[in-house]
């Protein structure tokens, strides 16, 4: 695996680029740098978030989760589920036989033994269909997402409900300051530890094109799509 200060170093030993001449441990921390320094770490962090975004159903960015519907309610903000799960973007619900997608859904106050399938309707479908007419209370059965993100029942809840699924989480930032958990040089990328280098070839791909050097651009830039073919395989 390789931090976030290795792939610093890595792509500053690939590049020489500034007054710094190549040199074991060079720089020393992303924190703090201005300069080259500064150009080249804010470029690896910039590389990390276009491998994240470079995709919209990378396996890496999938994680599980339960959130909460209380008493009364018939949607649920994206905002709101934020609060809930603070690296929450979006939905990645589970799909059946015949690719209908659903979230498990059970009584709080009941359990897992109370849970039942709530099926997924896109929101073109859903607008002027599901909802044209009054909405009953009771437990929702099925879901759409909003263009904004909202995700909305086609019941109001009659009692606090618990969901199961997956979602997308946000895109990762790197920050260049100490503030915890991890420290700023230490920040891993969350994918597969041997793709790893993509992120310092995309960091190089950067400088090569910023200072209009065509061998490095060209170089990188071939290594960065190697790397990221096994990564667009595998995730």
């Amino acid at each position: 695996a390789m931090n976030y200060l290795e792939i610093v170093q890595e792509a500053h030993r690939y590049i020489g680029g500034g007054n710094q001449l190549p040199a074991p441990n060079t720089p020393s921390t992303v924190v703090g740098q201005t300069g080259y320094f500064y150009d080249l770490v804010k470029s690896a962090a910039a590389a990390y978030k276009d491998i994240q975004r470079e995709q919209d159903k990378w396996a890496f960015m999938q994680k599980q989760t339960s959130f909460v519907i209380l008493t009364g309610q018939r949607t649920i903000t994206q905002a709101a589920m934020v609060v809930q799960i603070p690296d929450y973007e979006t939905l990645m619900p589970d799909t059946v036989n015949g690719g209908y997608r659903f979230l498990i859904i059970y009584s709080t106050a009941d359990g897992v033994q109370d849970s039942s399938i709530c099926t997924y309707v896109p929101y073109q479908q859903w607008r002027g269909v599901v909802d044209y007419s009054v909405i009953p209370t009771g437990k929702p059965y099925l879901y759409t997402i909003q263009p904004n993100g909202t995700i909305e029942f086609n019941t109001v809840t009659d009692k606090p409900y618990t969901m199961v699924c997956d979602y997308y989480q946000k895109v990762i930032e790197w920050v260049q300051v100490d503030v915890g958990p991890v420290l700023a040089d230490q920040q891993t990328p969350i994918f597969p530890s041997r793709f790893h280098e993509a992120v310092v070839w995309r960091t190089v791909n950067y400088w090569g094109g910023t200072v209009q050097n065509t061998g490095a651009f060209g170089r990188s830039g071939a290594e960065y799509e190697r790397i990221m073919n096994e990564l667009r395989s595998e995730c």
